[in-house]
């Protein structure tokens, strides 16, 4: 169930964003303001097309490259694998599981970064709705921080994956002592 509940919210996510990305287009100017300096002020410029052409281009390219770097790996040589107990993780019975929870991290990964490319699009749009046009930048900063939180989140909880092996857990219930040890 929890696999099929990521790959639903990844459509879901995925439809979200093209969705809204196409409302939100009509709603522009002809001439927008795409890119903005630290203080918020609109410093480059593309015509709604173009604008429209590139979001989509990265907001659905980025995730797919890397859930499709990820399920890639399960063909690459397991010698090839850098992670945590790596003379565990690359054996044969073990790799195909390794592929498996890197593919689980990347479906995540992809979940979030294409959240976050909707929630910037939206900041994009709302600045080119001021005349002239203004990011907010409490907000931009806060929405580029939550990135680079989930994103180091998303790290440490893949490193802490792996350091875990189905050994290391199977012994430890094997040392746990029993009602009559205690």
């Amino acid at each position: 169930m929890k696999r099929h509940f990521l790959s639903i919210a990844l459509a879901v996510a995925v439809l979200f964003f093209v969705i809204t990305h196409l409302v939100w287009l009509s709603d522009l100017p002809p001439r927008l303001a795409t890119h903005f300096d630290g203080s918020g002020k609109a410093n480059g410029w593309m015509t709604r097309q173009q604008h429209g052409a590139l979001m989509l281009i990265f907001g659905l390219a980025i995730p797919a490259f890397i859930l499709g770097l990820i399920w890639l790996m399960r063909m690459l040589p397991s010698n090839l694998l850098n992670v945590p107990n790596p003379e565990y993780w690359r054996a044969p019975e073990n790799y195909p599981k390794a592929c498996a929870i890197m593919l689980t991290w990347a479906q995540w990964l992809a979940l979030g970064e294409l959240i976050w490319m909707t929630l910037l699009n939206r900041q994009i749009v709302l600045a080119n709705h001021i005349k002239p046009p203004h990011l907010a930048a409490a907000e931009t900063w806060v929405l580029a921080s939550g990135f680079i939180l989930m994103i180091g989140a998303s790290i440490l909880w893949l490193m802490w994956r792996f350091r875990k092996t189905d050994e290391s857990n199977s012994s430890r219930s094997a040392h746990q002592p029993t009602a009559e040890e205690s």
